[in-house]
C-alpha cells in the first residue's frame, strides 16, 4: 500500500489528541536503578533501622524515637496490568509512638544523572519523575529531588489515595547548586518523605531552592498515623518534558546494575565450597574471590561470622572452624581474604579450601553504595 502524505494544515485542532498518540518504548530512558523494586539481595525482611535497604538501591531513613514501630520492605502489592511484580511498602505499627525523620531514597551517580541532565549549568534539561503510589488512606507526601550535597532541592506535594495512581512531576533544570563533577560520586538523590521533617522542611513547592529541604510543611504527618501504609513502585526519572511508559528491564539486567553497589555471596547448606585457598603459615590460609560485577568504587567487605567458615586441606586430615577472618585488600573486581584457626598444623603453601560450617550458612557482603 502506498504511503499518503498528510498535511498538518488540513487537520482540525481536535483531530490529534494525546490518547491517540503512540509512544514507543525507546529503552534506556530511566535513570533510576531498581525502580520496579524487584531486586532485594539483602532479603525481603523488613528494614527498620536508619540507612537499611528494604530493596536494592533504596534506603530507609528512620530516625524515629520509637524506630522499631516503622518499617519498609518489599511487597507484592502492585498496580494491576502494569507489569510490576513488586513494590516497597512503608508502614507504621499500631500503637506507635514514632516521631522523627521518615523517608525512602535512592542516590544516583553523577555520570548517570547530572551528566545526563546537565543540571547546575545553563544547558540543563527538563526532567520528569514518574511513579505509582497508593496508601492506606488519602493524604499527601513530599516527593523531592536534590543535589547530593543538599545545596539545591526541588519539592512537590504529592496527593495519594487508597488506589494505585500514576504520578508524573515535571522538573525544570536547576541553574545553581554545588553539583559534583566526579563521575562515580553522588549526583541526584530522589526522596519520598513521609513526615514533616523538623529540621529540613520548606514551604516552597515545584521550584528549585538553595536549601537542605526534603519535606514540605503542609504534607501529611504519616508517622503519627497508627497502621499507616504507603506503597511505591515504577519509579522513573527521565530527561523528558513528559512521562513515558515505565522502562521494564529484565531481572538479570537489573540485578547486574544493582551489583555495582552491593553484592552478597550466600553459601547455604553444610560443607558448601566457598573458595580455594593456600596456607601462608601454620595457622592461616589466604584466597581471592572475584566479584560478579565491577563495583562503583573499592568496596568494604564483611561476613556473617567466623563460626560459619571452616578451613580444610585437600590432602585430608584438616577440618577446623575459623576463628579470624581478615580482608587483606579489596578492589573493584576482587577481594583477598585470610582465614585463621586456632590449631597450628598447616604447612606453608599447602593447598586448602574454605567451606561452610555444619548446619550453618556463610555469607560475604560487598558494599560500594553511595
Amino acid at each position: 500500500m502506498a504511503l499518503t502524505q498528510v498535511r498538518t494544515g488540513g487537520l482540525t485542532d481536535d483531530a490529534v489528541t494525546t490518547d491517540k498518540l503512540y509512544t514507543p518504548n525507546l529503552g534506556r530512558r530511566n535513570l533510576i536503578i531498581n525502580g520496579a523494586m524487584q531486586v532485594a539481595q539483602r532479603g525481603t525482611g523488613a528494614a527498620t533501622a536508619d540507612n537499611e535497604f528494604p530493596v536494592d538501591r533504596w534506603k530507609l531513613s528512620n530516625t524515629a524515637s520509637d524506630s522499631a514501630d516503622v518499617s519498609a520492605q518489599q511487597s507484592t502489592d502492585t498496580p494491576t496490568g502494569e507489569g510490576f511484580r513488586n513494590s516497597i511498602k512503608w508502614s507504621v505499627g499500631t500503637g506507635s509512638n514514632a516521631v522523627g525523620s521518615q523517608a525512602i531514597r535512592t542516590s544516583l551517580e553523577v555520570q548517570d544523572s547530572t551528566d545526563v541532565l546537565a543540571w547546575g549549568s545553563s544547558g540543563g534539561k527538563t526532567a520528569t519523575l514518574s511513579f505509582w503510589i497508593k496508601a492506606s488512606q488519602s493524604g499527601t507526601i513530599t516527593t523531592s529531588l536534590r543535589e547530593s550535597g543538599a545545596s539545591a532541592c526541588f519539592l512537590d506535594l504529592t496527593t495519594v489515595t487508597t488506589t494505585w495512581v500514576k504520578k508524573s512531576i515535571n522538573i525544570p533544570a536547576p541553574t545553581f547548586g554545588s553539583w559534583s563533577t566526579t563521575a562515580n560520586a553522588g549526583g541526584v538523590v530522589a526522596i519520598f518523605c513521609f513526615d514533616r521533617h523538623t529540621s529540613a522542611s520548606g514551604s516552597t513547592a515545584d521550584a528549585w531552592v538553595a536549601a537542605n529541604h526534603i519535606s514540605l510543611t503542609t504534607q501529611t504527618e504519616w508517622v503519627s498515623i497508627d497502621g499507616a501504609e504507603i506503597y511505591i513502585t515504577g519509579v522513573q526519572l527521565e530527561a523528558n518534558s513528559q512521562s513515558t511508559p515505565f522502562e521494564h528491564r529484565s531481572y538479570a539486567e537489573e540485578l547486574s546494575l544493582c551489583q555495582r553497589y552491593y553484592q552478597q555471596y550466600d553459601y547455604t547448606g553444610t560443607y558448601q565450597h566457598l573458595l580455594d585457598t593456600q596456607a601462608v603459615n601454620a595457622n592461616t590460609v589466604k584466597g581471592i574471590l572475584p566479584l560478579l560485577t565491577k563495583t562503583r568504587t573499592n568496596p568494604t567487605v564483611s561476613n556473617n561470622g567466623v563460626g560459619n567458615f571452616r578451613i580444610n586441606a585437600y590432602a585430608g586430615g584438616l577440618d577446623e572452624v575459623c576463628n579470624t577472618i581478615t580482608v587483606n585488600h579489596s578492589e573493584q573486581t576482587y577481594f583477598s581474604v585470610s582465614f585463621a584457626k586456632a590449631t597450628s598444623n598447616l604447612t606453608t603453601n599447602m593447598n586448602t579450601y574454605i567451606n561452610t560450617e555444619v548446619g550453618n550458612d556463610a555469607s560475604f557482603y560487598v558494599d560500594a553504595e553511595l
